[in-house]
C-alpha cells in the first residue's frame, strides 16, 4: 500500500486509488469531503531527463505555484490533481497558468475531463494518461492535450480490438484501393471528401474541383464496389469509423 511515506492523508489515498490498492474508510472519507468542487487531473512527463529527486521538488513547486493543486511522483511522471473551485478558473487557464509557471522545463501535459468524485480518481487518471498518449502522438508540437479533443481517435484506434486495421480496411475497400493504383482519380478520396461534407454532393463537388453530375458517376461507381450503403446507418457507421481510423492511422 502506497500510504507509507505519504505523510498527506488526501495524497496517498489518491496515489493508492490511481494504482488500485484498497483505501481504508478514514482516508476515503476525505475524499469524499470535497464533493462540490470540480476537479481535472493532469498526468506531466518532462521531456528532458531529470534526477528522482527533481522530480520530488518539481511537484513540490507545482503546489506552490498553484493553489489547490496536489501533486505527486507516479512512475516516471508528475500526476496533479487541480480544484478548479478553489482556483476560480476553467481547466484551460488552469493548464496554461502551470505551464506559465514552469518555463524552463519542458512538459507535456495530459489533460482529464473535469469531475467532481474523487473516489472515481483512476478514471480520470486514465483520461489524463489517454490525452497525453495520444496528444504525443498526434499533435507533438503542442504541449498540452486535453482529453475531450483525443476521445474520437482514442475510441477509433481501440475500436478494431485484435483485428489489424489494415485488415479490415481492405475487406471493405480493397476495390477503391485497386482502381487508385491504375487510376489519377482517386476514389477513396472522393469517398473521403463526400462523406467529410456530410454527404453534400454540392460542396463535396466544390472542395474535389468537380461538376455534380461528375462526382454523382463517381459515387454510384464507388457504392457498386463496396461493400458498404452509406445511405444505411449502420453501414454508414462502419465507413466512416474505418475512414477515420485510418487517417488518425496514418497521421500517428
Amino acid at each position: 500500500m502506497h500510504a507509507v511515506g505519504y505523510p498527506h492523508i488526501l495524497k496517498s489515498a489518491l496515489l493508492d486509488l490511481i494504482d488500485c490498492y484498497p483505501v481504508d474508510p478514514i482516508r476515503m472519507k476525505s475524499l469524499q469531503s470535497g464533493v462540490q468542487d470540480t476537479f481535472i487531473c493532469m498526468k506531466l512527463r518532462l521531456t528532458e531527463q531529470m534526477l528522482d529527486l527533481s522530480l520530488d521538488y518539481f511537484c513540490v513547486n507545482l503546489e506552490i505555484l498553484l493553489s489547490g493543486c496536489i501533486a505527486f511522483r507516479h512512475e516516471s511522471d508528475v500526476v496533479a490533481f487541480l480544484n478548479m473551485t478553489k482556483m476560480k478558473c476553467s481547466p484551460e487557464s488552469a493548464v496554461s497558468q502551470a505551464l506559465n509557471r514552469m518555463p524552463s522545463m519542458k512538459v507535456k501535459v495530459g489533460v482529464s475531463n473535469p469531475f467532481h468524485d474523487l473516489t472515481k480518481v483512476r478514471f480520470y487518471f486514465q483520461e489524463a494518461s489517454v490525452a497525453l498518449k495520444m496528444g504525443k502522438m498526434l499533435s507533438e508540437a503542442q504541449n498540452a492535450f486535453h482529453f475531450n479533443d483525443y476521445i474520437l481517435p482514442y475510441i477509433l484506434m481501440q475500436g478494431t480490438g485484435e483485428l489489424p486495421l489494415d485488415v479490415l480496411f481492405q475487406e471493405y475497400f480493397g476495390s477503391l484501393q485497386d482502381h487508385d493504383q491504375n487510376s489519377p482519380i482517386s476514389y477513396l478520396e472522393t469517398l473521403r471528401c463526400y462523406i467529410r461534407n456530410n454527404m453534400n454532393v454540392l460542396k463535396a463537388a466544390e472542395a474535389l474541383f468537380v461538376h455534380r453530375s461528375t462526382l454523382n458517376s463517381r459515387l454510384v461507381r464507388i457504392k457498386q464496389m463496396i461493400k458498404l450503403d452509406w445511405n444505411k446507418a449502420d453501414d454508414f457507421l462502419i465507413l466512416t469509423f474505418l475512414l477515420r481510423a485510418q487517417d488518425i492511422y496514418i497521421s500517428s
